[in-house]
């Protein structure tokens, strides 16, 4: 069982009820709890108390979901041209041409940080 779900960085947690019940546990049968058949009800000291409810809906927010399809949408890319390259000599040459340049980016920007 999840007790606990909450906010965090991509993700959206909504719909949760969330409430406290106050139970006078001075009393006597105070915080028993019955299903009456259609909810669960609990005893406060004076009278049942339906016991709220309610399904939390969690979902990613817009920046990660955009991020998950830009993420899709390139790997989708590099399996076509993976394809291409197996039965296009030229096409295989560019997608080399392009690794060498990045990796020749990447080294430059490495060298002028330092």
């Amino acid at each position: 069982m999840i007790k606990t779900i909450m906010n965090g960085a991509g993700i959206n947690v909504s719909n949760g009820i969330h409430s406290t019940l106050y139970i006078d546990m001075t009393r006597p049968s105070a915080g028993m709890v019955r299903y009456n058949g259609n909810n669960f009800e609990v005893y406060d000291g004076n009278s049942w108390i339906i016991i709220p409810s309610g399904d939390a809906q969690v979902s990613l927010d817009g920046v990660t979901l955009e991020s998950l399809q830009w993420v899709r949408r390139k790997m989708t890319e590099e399996k076509h041209l993976e394809e291409l390259a197996k039965s296009h000599p030229s096409v295989a040459d560019a997608v080399a041409a392009v690794a060498q340049a990045q990796e020749q980016v990447a080294i430059v920007a490495a060298l002028v940080q330092q």
